[in-house]
């Protein structure tokens, strides 16, 4: 059985990777040498120890690379970490679900998309720092301290194990690249406000407007307007609701409550958004099991098994701007879920998603906005039993208490040979 999680999340935790916010000097870059943007790196690397409070256990190499070594590295990841048949079982259930489009071509777009908005990145596989060449030299030490923080992080937590990327649950390793992106936000912050003499950010009350100006820099989107809101949205998510989070503990203590933290990280995105769920240890998962959601279709064998959450449930809806709050809310009150895919029948294949909510109430919430979701993408009327989508795929809905069982009945076989070739060709160049 094939375990999930997503290319994009796969990727952007394989490396730590600094994103779309350093990059929003567009044109204005200026080429610099290996000397010029390596050469402070073990000076910064001492700064930031101050400031995380953690020591320097040993140095870290720095390298450069041009956009082609850059996308060289991602394709790598790919082949290490996600086989092609992994591939395949993610973008079928993220075009059914509706995370994606259905014509989307996702491991191809996916990588350009990286390409485009990366700055840098840490490697703990290897052990280094690597500075995109193409980066403007303002924005290097920026860089250099974000990722040298990861470096810190590695040393005393190890990176390779918190953010996992065979671990079987999505959610939890989105939660855990929050937990470290938001600390390296964090630090960051924190090092630009020491130049100037500003307080730093445990003594904020509130950071909803730093948080904007994070999630505004990012220039997410300026040269890859087709990515889907819902991608978008989860490249986001573990520097700006990272960022929050860490806030939260910096405000309990310091850089040092981080400590415990890490020992004891978050197991899913909801406690990242909510983080006073976290500190005060009252949020139980109740995440289904493999065999609850196949028996609820008769699936033979699981060929595909995720855990998606409450962020990502709630950025299918960032698809479609109009529901974006409303998918906020829906999907408000998640206490798990589980996705599967059951083989080949005919050219078909059976999706049962079973969603976990607290109450009735929230089962129902949820259950009427995503049929709304996908009544307005199919412009078909979603009620109470099948109904046909399109010519590929039909889907019911139904409830049972506080667990909602959404069905999906798929034609794949064309898409899937489609996007063997689509893998391949990004992975084999």
């Amino acid at each position: 059985m094939l375990r999930g999680k997503g290319l994009l999340c796969r990727i952007a935790t394989a490396a730590c990777v600094s994103v779309g916010l350093f990059i929003g000097a567009g044109s204005a870059v200026v080429a610099a040498d290996d000397a010029s943007l390596c050469g402070e790196t073990a000076g910064i690397l001492r700064e930031v120890s101050a400031i995380r409070g953690l020591s320097v256990i040993r140095d870290v190499p720095c390298t450069v690379q041009d956009k082609a070594q850059v996308q060289g590295f991602l394709e790598e990841t790919i082949r290490r970490d996600l086989a092609p048949e992994k591939m395949q079982m993610e973008e079928l259930v993220y075009r059914t679900l509706g995370i994606i489009p259905d014509d989307y071509d996702y491991g191809t777009s996916v990588v350009q998309f990286l390409v485009s908005q990366l700055g840098g990145y840490y490697d703990p596989h290897r052990k280094r720092f690597v500075m995109a060449a193409w980066l403007p030299f303002m924005t290097q030490r920026t860089v250099a301290v974000h990722e040298l923080t990861h470096a810190l992080q590695d040393q005393h937590y190890s990176l390779e194990a918190l953010l996992d990327p065979k671990s079987d649950n999505s959610d939890q390793n989105l939660a855990h690249a929050a937990l470290a992106e938001g600390d390296a936000t964090a630090v960051m912050i924190d090092d630009e406000r020491q130049d100037r003499g500003i307080p730093p950010l445990a003594q904020d009350k509130n950071i909803e407007t730093l948080v904007l100006q994070q999630i505004l820099g990012m220039n997410i989107g300026s040269q890859t307007g087709s990515v889907p809101e819902s991608l978008k949205a989860t490249l986001i998510f573990p520097y700006s609701s990272g960022l929050r989070f860490v806030h939260a503990i910096l405000r309990k203590g310091g850089y040092g409550a981080l400590h415990a933290v890490y020992k004891n990280p978050p197991s899913s995105s909801r406690e990242i958004l909510h983080p006073d769920e976290y500190l005060a240890g009252t949020f139980k998962r109740n995440i289904p099991s493999n065999d609850e959601v196949s028996s609820l279709n008769g699936i033979s064998s699981v060929e595909y098994s995720d855990i998606l959450g409450e962020f990502v449930i709630s950025s299918i809806f960032a698809n479609e701007p109009a529901r974006r709050s409303q998918g906020v809310e829906a999907a408000q009150g998640w206490m798990g879920d589980r996705v599967v895919v059951g083989p080949h029948v005919n050219g078909y294949r059976t999706i049962v998603w079973l969603t976990r909510w607290e109450d009735e109430k929230d089962a129902r919430e949820f259950r009427e906005a995503y049929a709304g979701y996908l009544s307005a993408r199919y412009n078909k009327n979603v009620e109470a039993g099948r109904t046909q989508l399109s010519d590929a795929k039909a889907v019911t809905m139904r409830g049972d208490g506080a667990d909602i069982v959404t069905i999906f009945q798929v034609r794949s076989q064309g898409s899937e040979k489609k996007l063997t070739r689509d893998v391949s060709r990004v992975i084999m160049r």
